[in-house]
């Protein structure tokens, strides 16, 4: 009952928990901690060189091969933590190199590690990827490979098959007993996704593989040994590999097939045989200093099972106890290796971080590296390059200054002219009207130099800001407009009230404004100031929503809309003027004439 757990505890190495980061220079700080001095030291020094001269040529592969074979080398001693720590380090290097049966036998290895240290999950999992790993494997290891997963997964399974007992004359009822099966309770309670009909499944997958790949005897007692079979075959095949493997003695995995066998003996019946065998495996496990529990354990309750069959219930008792003994160290040994497994995952972790510290700060520098080196090299064309530029941008600023020149030239002779000829037009007019008599005949050729004078102004604006070629500060505009007519009027001692702020308009609104200011204020002077003893005007500008409004407010008697007044030519004038702008205006009475025009700040 308790042969398939130990035989499953023993298949596979044990060691180290959690995985490892493998890199080939970090492996050196392993070399003390996890190659104590066990079992063969010439077989250890060899498996040790081979590790160290993978590591001098930096051959990954053969890194990886060195700590599998230490692995299996520690696993033949028992060092079932350091054996896992081993099979750890080759795993991290091949998962790397794609699907193949190397890779499968190390999945297989930790699926039993992970079993006997009843983590049941673990080593499912294991032994999953070690089936997909075969499956997608593309030459003829696909076979061998697949034969170990299902050969694996049997075994693990076959612990839920119920097993015949041995035959123990301890029962009273022997033909009663022989009809009996046992199946290990404490195994499905650990592992409830067993199951007897999987291990059948697997069972004959493996039979298919074992006779495409026309297998040895080692492989079929493998085989034997994995499913839990015993009788004629088992023991004939277990005879043979004994034979021709002696070696095997030396190991763990070779006493446990030796007490496998000796339990098949006691199974018939052969007590004398089973003795020798068992005899022989603790001379041996001592001889050669192994340190494996788990098979001390099996060998003690094979030999408890012996003694009941030969009655000698004292010897029995007293191989119960060491059995039980042992089962205690094992227990000790995995809560031992679970305490440790803490401190190993903190010192993994803190080293994992300073390599990918040191790893960060290497590539930090070898990209500033490359980073100053094309910055000297962008910096060497740059230069050459900002040279060239500068002497275009050079050669092209002497041209656009010449002629930048030329056009100031052209614009100030330009604007020159055109305020000259403007000044002859209104020298024309003033000559005209000293020679007219009739006054309405003169109060237009006065109001048409009025005019005349509003377009001077502006282009003596544009003329006097040379920054400014193409627009006009209104808040200096309007009050020479205005000052001008109200001089020409003889209303110099009049203050009017301006609220404007500083506001640049184009000069094609400028001057339709200027104009229609003209014919205001013009209007103002003749009908609202003549006569009156105290006159006032009020001009406002303001600018709300990308819009400007002009207010011209008088204290004369207001304005009396008659159609005569508004089919005028100042009325006229005035709504053509404000069309030109795309504006609104209307006059209204307010302690006088008000005047209010909105139009669109920039056309």
């Amino acid at each position: 009952m308790l042969r398939i757990p130990a035989l499953l505890c023993l298949l596979i190495t044990g060691g180290l928990l959690q995985a490892q980061s493998v890199r080939i220079a970090a492996l050196t700080d392993s070399l003390h901690t996890y190659l104590p001095e066990k079992g063969d030291a010439e077989k250890r020094h060899w498996r040790i060189s081979e590790l160290r001269a993978a590591q001098a040529k930096k051959n990954t592969e053969g890194v990886g091969e060195a700590c599998y074979l230490l692995g299996k080398f520690y696993q033949g001693t028992g060092e079932q933590r350091i054996a896992r720590f081993w099979f750890l380090q080759s795993l991290r290097i091949r998962e790397k190199r794609g699907p193949s049966e190397d890779l499968v036998k190390l999945y297989i290895q930790l699926s039993g590690n992970y079993s006997a240290s009843s983590m049941s999950e673990e080593s499912k999992q294991y032994i999953l990827m070690a089936m997909n790993t075969a499956r997608k494997i593309r030459t003829a290891d696909s076979t061998s490979a697949l034969k170990r997963a299902y050969l694996m997964m049997a075994g693990l399974h076959a612990i839920a098959c119920p097993q015949p007992p041995v035959k123990d004359s301890v029962y009273q009822d022997y033909k009663t007993m022989n009809q009996r099966e046992f199946v290990n309770p404490d195994a499905l309670v650990r592992w409830p996704w067993l199951s007897c009909d999987s291990a059948t499944y697997y069972k004959r997958l493996a039979e298919q593989k074992l006779r495409i790949l026309n297998v040895t005897d080692s492989t079929k007692s493998d085989f034997f040994l994995n499913m839990g079979l015993n009788g004629p075959q088992f023991i004939r095949y277990f005879e043979t590999m004994l034979r021709r493997y002696p070696h095997l003695k030396k190991t763990v995995s070779g006493l446990t097939n030796q007490a496998s066998l000796a339990h098949a003996y006691l199974s018939t019946n052969n007590t004398k045989r089973a003795k020798f065998l068992l005899d022989d495996a603790v001379m041996q496990y001592h001889a050669h200093r192994l340190n494996a529990p788990a098979l001390l354990q099996m060998i003690y309750s094979n030999y408890v099972v012996y003694y009941r069959l030969t009655g000698d219930y004292q010897q029995a008792f007293y191989y119960q106890k060491l059995a039980y003994e042992y089962l205690l160290t094992k227990l000790k040994e995995d809560r031992t290796a679970a305490i440790a497994r803490l401190g190993v995952v903190y010192e993994s972790e803190k080293k994992d971080a300073k390599i990918k510290s040191q790893q960060q700060l290497l590539e930090a520098t070898n990209r500033a590296l490359v980073a100053e080196k094309s910055l000297k090299t962008s910096l060497t064309g740059g230069l050459a390059v900002a040279l060239a530029l500068v002497a275009v941008l050079w050669y092209l600023y002497r041209k656009n200054r010449q002629i930048s020149r030329q056009k100031a030239e052209l614009v100030k002779e330009q604007s020159h002219r055109v305020r000259n000829n403007l000044q002859v037009i209104s020298d024309l007019l003033t000559l005209q009207a000293a020679r007219l008599t009739d006054e309405t005949a003169l109060k237009a050729v006065s109001e048409s130099q009025l005019r005349i004078q509003s377009i001077q102004l502006l282009h003596k604006r544009l003329y006097l800001q040379p920054e400014h070629t193409v627009d006009a500060d209104l808040s200096v505009y309007i009050p020479e407009v205005v000052g001008q007519i109200l001089a020409t009027y003889g209303l110099r001692t009049l203050s009017p009230v301006y609220t404007i702020h500083t506001t640049w308009l184009s000069a094609d609104q400028t001057l339709p404004l200027g104009i229609i200011l003209t014919e205001v204020v013009t209007n103002a002077c003749k009908y609202a100031f003549d006569g009156h003893p105290a006159p006032s005007l009020a001009i406002r500008l303001s600018e709300a929503e990308n819009h400007l409004q002009l207010t011209v407010q008088d204290n004369g008697p207001g304005l009396a809309e008659s159609p005569q007044q508004k089919r005028s030519y100042g009325f006229r004038l005035i709504d053509m003027q404000v069309r030109q702008l795309h504006g609104q205006y209307h006059f209204s009475q307010d302690n006088g004439a008000v005047f209010t025009m909105r139009f669109p700040a920039h056309g």
